[in-house]
């Protein structure tokens, strides 16, 4: 007696007849964005290529500076970050995409011949290729030969492999093949851990950690572990969302999160509230000073919002509008609050509470700016340098139209290549790559800027009480 049971549902004659048309659209429209990523990673061979000889002519010419490693040996890192950071503009991607991706495809060019000759067919996309590449790397010669081969073979046995399995296959073979000692290859890894957040929509980010698989592994354990421990006290006061029985918990409510949200909330309370115990900095108590170190965001509230007179949404630096109740939650229990003074009508930066002109020269960038001005930075203002649009050995002054932040890597590419940056009067950059392409960057539209003599001058400013035009027009301060 057969078990199968019969299909419960049956495809008509037209579906299946429309579904294999639909398919072969799909297989075509593939074929034709693998054409097209081949064009793009041979562009950015070439690149990459014009970079490596504007190194190793940099490198010979100045001496010993920060290098990267190419095919032929090491080369000034300065030409490769320029051409990086004009391909991410290019492409509307991170510098870290856009590097990683040149070199990628320098190193197919390079070294992989036979993956190459397959990406230029169309035989395979590029996300199999950067997998051969990304394990093959480490290897060199007739090794790196013999690997190519191997995980090609792979690839054909099974050509519908997953793309992670076939990059698991790649890392297997590329260890199996490399003879050099495990424990070196493990420190050369573990020089690759970062942490970096990635914006998925106005209310929800990313946070992205890599390092040791080990430690990665007990974080996810004991996340989920503290999780699971949180939802199975939940279940034991609330056995009605589970077994559908009548008795509760008095006063308890039923907890209405996911496990995934009891998890996320877990990690954001160890990260938020934990303290560092893997480190040790004292000061002359022996106290270990880094447990006082606390999160810092920058949130901007309208007055309005918290005198309950409108329901308009904030602003989160580096990510974007926040909604009123959210504002709501954080006024009430923020520790330290910075007051801005805006005119109602443009939304234009009067001031900030201080009088000390360096302090609300960068208190005022702080408002203004939010992370770094290159194009496409997202890197928040507390990590950034404040940097001299014309620099100062050259005349240019310590004013706010002469004063922008800087990442520390976007900050030694403008003094350490051709790009080039000016800045007007209200806060706009303009760069220029050395190839002579053009690119802006504007302060964050949730506040609009107008020139300021006195901040503009680094002199104090008057005591608000004494501008009538402001205070007639403007509301109340809040008392905070």
């Amino acid at each position: 007696m057969s078990s199968k049971r019969p299909p419960v549902w049956f495809p008509t004659q037209e579906e299946q007849e429309r579904s294999r048309v639909l398919l072969a659209d799909i297989e075509t429209a593939e074929r034709a964005a693998r054409v097209a990523e081949a064009a793009r990673v041979r562009a950015s061979a070439e690149l990459m290529r014009i970079a490596v000889a504007q190194g190793k002519r940099a490198l010979r010419t100045r001496g010993k500076r920060p290098s990267v490693s190419a095919c032929e040996g090491p080369v000034d890192d300065m030409p490769v970050r320029s051409v990086a950071a004009e391909v991410a503009l290019v492409r509307g991607v991170t510098r870290f995409r856009a590097k990683a991706d040149l070199s990628d495809a320098y190193l197919l060019h390079e070294s992989f011949p036979a993956t190459l000759a397959r990406v230029e067919d169309a035989t395979i996309g590029q996300d199999r290729a950067r997998a051969v590449v990304d394990a093959g790397t480490r290897l060199t010669g007739e090794i790196r030969d013999v690997y190519e081969e191997r995980v090609l073979e792979l690839l054909d046995a099974s050509p519908t492999r997953s793309v992670p399995g076939f990059a698991a296959d790649c890392v297997r073979v590329a260890e199996q093949l490399d003879p050099r000692d495990p424990e070196e290859e493990a420190r050369a890894a573990r020089r690759r851990r970062m942490v970096f957040t990635t914006v998925l929509s106005e209310h929800l980010a990313e946070l992205h950690v890599i390092g040791d698989a080990t430690a990665i592994r007990g974080m996810e354990d004991r996340v989920t572990s503290i999780a699971k421990t949180v939802m199975r006290d939940t279940d034991r006061q609330h056995p009605a969302a589970v077994t559908g029985a009548s008795e509760t918990t008095p006063g308890v409510e039923a907890d209405p999160r996911t496990f995934g949200g009891v998890c996320a909330d877990v990690a954001a309370d160890l990260i938020l509230t934990g303290t560092p115990t893997a480190h040790h900095v004292m000061d002359a108590s022996g106290k270990n000073i880094l447990e006082e170190i606390r999160a810092t965001v920058q949130v901007t509230i309208p007055v309005q919002v918290l005198a309950d007179l409108t329901d308009e949404p904030g602003h989160l630096a580096g990510h974007g509008p926040l909604p009123a109740d959210i504002l709501c939650a954080l006024a009430d229990t923020a520790p330290v609050w910075e007051r801005l003074f805006r005119r109602p009508d443009t939304g234009a930066l009067l001031a900030a509470d201080s009088y000390k002109p360096t302090v609300e020269q960068r208190r005022f960038l702080q408002a203004r700016d939010e992370h770094c001005r290159f194009p496409g930075c997202d890197q928040p203002f507390r990590r950034c340098d404040i940097d001299h649009t014309t620099d100062w050995a050259q005349g240019g002054e310590t004013t706010v139209t002469n004063l922008g932040a800087l990442c520390r890597h976007h900050h030694t590419l403008r003094h350490h290549t051709p790009w080039k940056a000016k800045q007007t009067a209200a806060g706009v950059y303009e760069w220029t790559s050395p190839t002579g392409r053009a690119y802006r960057d504007k302060p964050e539209s949730s506040v609009r800027f107008v020139d300021s003599e006195e901040l503009a001058n680094g002199t104090p400013m008057p005591d608000l009480a004494d501008r009538h035009d402001v205070r007639e027009r403007d509301p109340e301060p809040a008392p905070f």
